[in-house]
């Protein structure tokens, strides 16, 4: 049905039956076709896909049909991050990820791409202006859908077919200046769906290259609070309150804040605070029992996201030094609340998440590292009524009556003061006697960060860090 009449006349008919007369099953009708489509004299002779030629027959059925996938591989609130389910009607299998998987069988793939490609230029596309329920639309949905699914992933990323590449084009059309609400909303699905493709990638800089606006930055924060509170976007660029999942847009706020220019950018702006509320307070879910949309992998999606936060969210006056990480402030103080008093509220709620039933070791880690640090972090007196709009964030002036109150898996008492070197030099890492060699990294911080997450045992990474730029430097 995205064909054209002359497309359609070239390709010549499908037969309806077998040899031996009988009728042939839709399965093995979309297998011939694919295999028809995907033929490269076929390719030829049909020529490109051009969805807004008039001279299409059927455009509302390709249509309806786009938006069919798009709700079938719609994942589920809690459907896993990072865990690889079978696919195939097993305990774990998930009916999103068995409809993911008959789409890469039919070989509709390409498909999807050369729908979201078309009108593209050899400059890139044009803003992605593209209305709810169009054709592309639909496909990028279905994309996004496919490649939060961990099972589904490593087939969008191939010598063949990357789908990184065609979300990047998405992501990076035109300057976003004049984007309306639903482009924003497009650029918006294209972000996380790169940010799911590239996490699976396994290097190191996976995510250098994923980088995004201030723009960006606010609408990812909208997006989580709609989320977190269960509720829809009317106007222009407006969703359902089913079109995203809060686990799913926790998965994406971790990927993007594993780089540290996303981190600067979003410390920065004026969507840095509200987001590390909400961040907070979507781990906090956890230590009160846990809810529909955050379960102990959403949560540590969220505790190690406001972790990487916190280094860029450092005080100058507690640290008795200025340097780049000390951007914006941390998250916001309840009205006249004293400093003692908001740090003292922080850590008790990070204090229940980390002895929440189903902690996994990165969110106790995480929440560990944060405690330890809350003495020298930014914080900002807002208005109460800050987080009315947010009514998933962490509200200040209510924390503490949760499941988990008076529990806790985090040692108490104030981490190491950073030094000033932990953050403004190189440092290498060379192991006496290994054959390995040396690794370099952009500050003894970023190494002694490296260390703790592959560790079991809490440690303080300030103190490592101060520890490492020490003998670095030969004292």
């Amino acid at each position: 049905s995205s064909l054209t009449s002359d497309q359609l006349e070239k390709l010549g008919p499908i037969p309806l039956e077998d040899g031996d007369g009988s009728a042939r099953r839709p399965a093995d009708l979309l297998a011939s076709l694919t295999s028809m489509l995907s033929d490269d004299a076929s390719a030829d002779l049909l020529g490109p896909l051009d969805v807004a030629c008039p001279d299409r027959p059927f455009p509302e059925t390709a249509r309806w049909c786009m938006s069919a996938l798009k709700n079938l591989t719609r994942p589920g609130a809690l459907a896993p991050s990072r865990q690889v389910g079978d696919g195939k009607g097993g305990d774990k299998a998930d009916a999103a990820e068995i409809a993911s998987k008959a789409i890469l069988d039919a070989g509709m793939l390409p498909l999807l791409a050369g729908i979201l490609l078309h009108g593209t230029g050899g400059d890139g596309p044009a803003a992605p202006d593209w209305g709810p329920n169009t054709l592309q639309d639909s496909a990028l949905y279905t994309l996004l859908h496919m490649s939060s699914l961990p099972g589904v992933r490593p087939a969008l990323v191939t010598e063949r077919m990357d789908c990184a590449v065609v979300l990047s084009g998405i992501c990076g059309a035109g300057d976003g200046a004049g984007d309306t609400g639903q482009a924003r909303l497009q650029r918006l699905k294209a972000r996380m769906a790169l940010c799911y493709l590239l996490d699976s990638l396994d290097t190191d800089d996976r995510h250098s290259s994923n980088l995004i606006t201030d723009r960006e930055a606010g609408a990812l924060a909208d997006l989580l609070s709609d989320t977190l509170a269960g509720r829809a976007r009317d106007g222009p660029g407006g969703y359902s309150a089913a079109a995203f999942g809060a686990k799913g847009v926790l998965y994406a706020v971790r990927c993007l804040l594993a780089e540290a220019r996303n981190r600067a950018l979003v410390a920065s702006s004026a969507h840095g605070i509200r987001l590390n509320a909400l961040l907070a307070g979507a781990a906090s879910r956890l230590a009160d029992g846990g809810d529909d949309g955050v379960d102990a992998e959403a949560a540590e999606h969220a505790a190690v996201s406001l972790y990487r936060m916190t280094a860029h969210s450092l005080d100058e006056a507690a640290l008795g030094f200025d340097t780049a990480m000390c951007a914006g402030p941390f998250l916001p103080a309840a009205p006249g609340a004293g400093r003692a008093d908001t740090v003292a509220a922080v850590a008790g709620a990070l204090s229940g998440l980390a002895a929440a039933d189903g902690a996994t070791a990165a969110t106790v880690q995480a929440a560990h590292q944060i405690v330890l640090r809350l003495d020298y972090l930014k914080y900002e007196e807002r208005p109460a009524d800050f987080l009315a709009g947010d009514p998933g964030g962490l509200d200040l002036g209510r924390v503490g009556g949760g499941a988990n109150s008076g529990k806790t898996a985090v040692p108490p008492g104030k981490g190491a003061k950073p030094t000033f070197h932990i953050f403004d030099r190189d440092v290498t890492r060379s192991i006496q006697g290994s054959i390995m060699p040396n690794k370099t990294y952009t500050s003894a911080y970023a190494a002694a960060e490296e260390f703790m997450w592959s560790q079991t045992g809490l440690f303080d990474v300030f103190d490592m860090a101060n520890n490492i730029a020490y003998y670095a430097e030969g004292s």
